[in-house]
């Protein structure tokens, strides 16, 4: 006869999130001679998956962040008894970062409830907000903890819209990450940003505002995220990304006054995904 409590077993733990580059001591309950370890991705996903210190030891070794393509990775870890052939398998995420935040970029405008933040983390330690800049535009409805609040400030003359950086931090291993709220104006709205024309092998973009019927633009800024602006043979203001930068957006200000003098001038901005090229 054959007893199933010495034939079977489960790995343990059964589910584990982890930091890129981390190691996890993984065993059979109850515990059997011989196992062997291996692992693969899941969804098809053609990520690294790490591997095993020895393939007889249950020490798995995550990946580094250089073989996570998005922020996270999930794979099947299997213990394998070669005398039975029975096999218990485990689900381990790996994560980028060992604290994350949601959403990263966020468009409100003056008057709103609210926007809800939310923070995640790993590792052990109270979470911490704070606005950056010396003179913040909104507030937080807190200090500290996973959810949060950012509430809007008020109009403000001249300004169609404002960019803020919000910041949560982890007290006990300093690690930080930012999120970036837009705030646009009631009395003065953020004119349209367009999108012309681009280049994905330059990793440029051409952006005007369109006002009124006419379209044109002056100047163009990055005011969050990598990049810089340039002009072309024409004159034409253009967006010039960063290829070997990994953030996931940017926003650019663009500026267009029609003519020397002209009574009016329009202010808008865009959020462009990055990198440029996995994105039209």
């Amino acid at each position: 006869s054959v007893n199933p409590k010495l034939t079977t077993f489960t790995v343990s733990p059964l589910e584990k999130v982890m930091v890129q580059g981390d190691k996890l001591q993984l065993s059979v309950v109850p515990a059997q001679q011989e196992i062997e370890w291996s692992v693969e991705s899941v969804e098809g996903s053609a990520d690294d998956a790490g591997n095993f210190d020895r393939v007889t030891n249950g020490l798995y070794l995550a990946p580094g962040a250089s073989g996570i393509r998005g922020d996270f990775t999930r794979v099947r870890i299997t213990a394998t008894a070669p005398a039975t052939g029975f096999s218990s398998s485990a689900l381990v995420t790996v994560v980028k970062n060992a604290l994350s935040v949601s959403p990263l970029v966020e468009v409100c405008q003056v008057g709103d409830k609210g926007v809800s933040l939310k923070a995640g983390h790993v590792s052990e330690g109270e979470l911490n907000w704070r606005i950056l800049g010396a003179q913040p535009h909104g507030s937080l409805a807190h200090a500290s903890g996973a959810p949060n609040t950012y509430m809007p400030g008020p109009d403000l003359q001249g300004k169609s819209f404002v960019v803020e950086e919000v910041e949560v931090s982890n007290s006990v291993s300093g690690e930080r990450r930012s999120l970036c709220i837009i705030t646009q104006m009631t009395q003065t709205r953020p004119s349209d940003v367009l999108v012309d024309k681009r280049d994905a092998s330059l990793g440029r973009v051409w952006l005007s505002i369109s006002a009124g019927g006419n379209v044109g633009v002056s100047e163009l800024t990055v005011l969050h995220g990598p990049g810089t602006v340039g002009l072309d043979g024409e004159g034409k203001p253009y967006y010039q990304s960063v290829g070997s930068n990994t953030a996931p957006f940017c926003v650019v200000r663009a500026y267009w006054q029609p003519m020397p003098g002209f009574p009016f001038t329009f202010d808008g901005f865009i959020v462009l995904p990055l990198p440029l090229g996995e994105h039209i």
